[in-house]
């Protein structure tokens, strides 16, 4: 059953099995398998996860069989565990979700609560529970803004149609999220993330022209914002939006200093950052703009909501800074997945055009008009509220030499239909954990040896490198001569593997470094490039002897996992933006 996430961007799979009860409450017999099928019942909810029905795993109580064994019973590739245990008026209960493949645990959590309202902690627990599980699966930082989550499992179910029907961004789409978000509303009106959220489909249809009033949906982004910090003053998305709102109304230097203050409350959040750089991209700041956006993606690389966002306003502020190559690339990813997304199939257009590729900028124009048959360039100059209309002219100037007209209805070009969304990684791109070892003082060691002895050496730290990678459920991009490059499916696997390998190579009276980092990699038959392959050969690179160094990537997302990491401070990166934060894994 291939539905996980890693395997072809389909849903990961998830089964939850009965929780052991224990305790000196008498009615605590049954606590265990209420909170297990609550859990079961917010994620059959959400349209991102598949999960197995409550029967099927609740066939399993008792001595289980192996991980792999459990998995395939189940057809799932992950595996919910927990107890629920009660003593001195107290309920703790502990969760650990597990990967059937790897039998690795990549989460665990562990909550206590008062035993005032049994019904009332169910619910409590079972929702901060499935969230967690949630950030783990697919990410979602939209889902992980919820401070309390929502005891109302209808108000959540609206709440992930609602999401699913955004992510799609079309103008239909948008006014279906719209609709779930205020039918969220209706059975839980206290909900500041969903108010947050009304506003940005308000703001999202008043700057693609989806709407024939735009200042009336203007208002009703502001008065959606308005009661959303009502409600949580310090929601980082529903200050964001406040100022994204004031970027649409000509504000610019307002928009900037009032994003500015989400960042603040939430320095990482992705959100933030992201609208932060549409903030950047209208003011003329493009490098900026640039450099917030790849941070958003790094910040958040599973958000359903956030990725292709980012991705449309990165090519565009590219495209703008005339590095069309990585525009082109930043467009392909969002738009593989979502072929319908204009603001990224222009900026492909364009990206396609200055790279000479004249006949495919030629389609794309015509895929554009396929979009949206009344585009031209006059409207495209109003939807996009540059402070300095001028920026503009050069893309505008690009868009005509391939066919668009200025005005509607004078295009002589014949629409052609869109390809189809693929279901698989995005342009052959995948989110996974790379590690790069290599072989500390592997210069002076040959001279030492000689090169027969040498050669010797090397073909066994291959052999050894190679097994231990397949024993982590890992792949092995290339071996690069005194080291490896490995692609896993999840980070917890690649820390695992490093651990593995140092040992075993230490037997062998060679020393190794490391490097680790989660990120999205292109793979192109038996190559892999990309961004993250450049980041993690960094790492590495600055890893000490025997150190296994990793990004903060990589410690967020195995948080609760078990490993210790102790921090090695900011790090700029040869070729690659920011400053990096960078942690050592513990023995």
């Amino acid at each position: 059953m291939e539905n996980e996430r890693d395997h072809g961007g389909l849903k990961p799979s998830i089964a939850v099995l009965p929780f052991a009860s224990s305790g000196d409450d008498d009615g605590i017999a049954d606590v265990g398998d209420s909170v297990a099928e609550a859990v079961i019942g917010i994620l059959s909810r959400n349209p991102f996860i598949e999960v197995a029905a409550m029967a099927s795993g609740f066939r399993f109580r008792g001595p289980l069989p192996e991980p792999e064994e459990l998995g395939e019973a189940l057809g799932v590739r992950y595996v919910l565990q927990g107890g629920v245990r009660a003593r001195g008026g107290q309920l703790r209960v502990s969760v650990h979700l597990g990967d059937t493949r790897t039998g690795r645990e990549i989460w665990s959590d562990r909550l206590t609560r008062p035993l005032d309202d049994l019904f009332a902690v169910e619910d409590e627990i079972s929702g901060e529970v499935a969230l967690g599980i949630e950030a783990q699966l697919v990410g979602g930082t939209q889902l992980r803004k919820v401070r309390t989550p929502t005891t109302d499992l209808d108000a959540y179910a609206e709440l992930m149609k609602g999401t699913e029907a955004y992510v799609r961004f079309r103008r239909d789409s948008n006014l279906e999220a719209r609709r779930h978000l205020f039918a969220a509303l209706e059975h839980d009106p206290a909900l500041a993330q969903v108010h947050a959220f009304l506003a940005w489909t308000y703001a999202t249809e008043a700057h693609f022209g989806w709407s024939s009033d735009r200042a009336a949906s203007l208002r009703a982004a502001r008065e959606q914002v308005d009661r959303s910090l009502e409600l949580d003053p310090d929601l980082a998305m529903a200050v964001g939006a406040r100022g994204h709102i004031l970027m649409l109304s000509g504000d610019y230097e307002d928009a900037i200093a009032v994003t500015d203050r989400a960042l603040r409350l939430d320095p990482r959040s992705a959100d933030a950052c992201h609208i932060q750089a549409m903030n950047m991209l209208y003011a003329g700041r493009f490098s900026e703009a640039a450099t917030l956006e790849r941070h958003a993606l790094a910040l958040s690389p599973l958000d359903r909501v956030l990725l292709d966002n980012a991705r449309a306003i990165l090519a565009a502020a590219e495209c703008h800074l005339g590095r069309f190559e990585q525009a082109l690339e930043v467009a392909d990813q969002c738009l593989t997945r979502n072929p319908a997304w204009l603001f990224a199939r222009v900026s492909r257009a364009v990206a396609l055009k200055q790279l000479d590729r004249h006949g495919e900028a030629e389609l794309e124009a015509r895929r554009i008009l396929q979009l949206n048959p009344r585009f031209s360039t006059t409207w495209w100059r109003t939807v996009h509220p540059y402070r300095l209309p001028e920026e503009l002219d050069p893309i505008v100037e690009i868009l005509v030499a391939i066919g668009l007209p200025a005005q509607t209805g004078e295009s002589s070009l014949e629409p052609a239909e869109l390809p189809t969304a693929e279901p698989g990684p995005v342009d052959g791109r995948w989110l996974a954990t790379l590690l790069l070892t290599d072989i500390v003082n592997s210069t002076e060691l040959a001279s030492e040896m000689g090169d027969r002895a040498w050669r010797e050496k090397i073909e066994m730290h291959d052999q050894v490198a190679r097994d231990t990678v397949e024993d982590g459920s890992g792949r092995t991009v290339k071996m690069t001569g005194d080291g490896i490059l490995a692609m896993f499916d999840h980070p917890g696997q690649a820390l695992g593997c490093s651990i593995a390998l140092r040992a075993r190579l230490a037997a062998h009276g060679l020393e190794v470094r490391a490097g680790i980092h989660t990120g999205e990699v292109e793979v192109a038959a038996d190559e892999v490039r990309g961004l993250g392959v450049h980041i993690t050969a960094r790492v590495s690179a600055l890893a000490g002897p025997n150190e296994i160094l990793a990004t903060s990537t990589v410690k967020d997302l195995v948080a609760g996992s078990g490993h210790s990491f102790s921090p090695q401070g900011r790090h700029e990166l040869r070729g690659v933006p920011d400053a990096w934060q960078l942690f050592s894994l513990e023995a």
